[in-house]
């Protein structure tokens, strides 16, 4: 069979992990959307705690630019009554991260990759102070 490709690079796999923020009221108690300004101020505020944990970063390789994580904006869920009046009914925020895995040579004479443990620890600690940052922004959502 010969030993053809057995020295070739192959790309490292890689796992995306999702984390999704969000904070909804109770059923049939929805709050009068916030005035644009004062809603623009909390977006803001909220974005610029949680940006710094769970930020968006890319590099350049040969083959482009290559997005290694990345983050929405926050967002607001809506309900309109009968009246055309909005009503604030959650607030949402999300983010990803690319996770490197190691891959399974042939060659046992290979350097092996890393494995994902401290990467996905060090991980899941950013989550946990952004979920922090999340629940301190939520108190200051302006209510009309």
């Amino acid at each position: 069979m010969g030993q053809d490709g057995y020295d070739l690079t192959t790309e490292q796999p890689w796992l995306r992990v999702d984390v999704k923020l969000n904070a909804t009221l109770p059923w049939d108690s929805p709050l009068p959307m916030p005035e644009d300004e004062a809603w623009r101020c909390w977006a803001t505020e909220a974005l610029s705690r949680l940006a710094p944990i769970l930020p968006t970063e890319s590099e350049d390789d040969e083959h482009g630019l290559k997005v290694l994580s990345s983050h929405s904006y926050p967002e607001a869920r809506l309900q309109c009554d009968p009246d055309g009046d909005l009503y604030l009914t959650g607030v949402y925020f999300s983010a990803w991260q690319g996770i490197n895995l190691a891959r399974e040579w042939d060659n046992p004479d290979r350097e092996r990759d890393g494995w994902p443990e401290a990467e996905l620890g060090e991980f899941t600690s950013r989550v946990r102070r952004a979920l922090q940052e999340w629940e301190k922004s939520l108190e200051h959502i302006p209510i009309k």
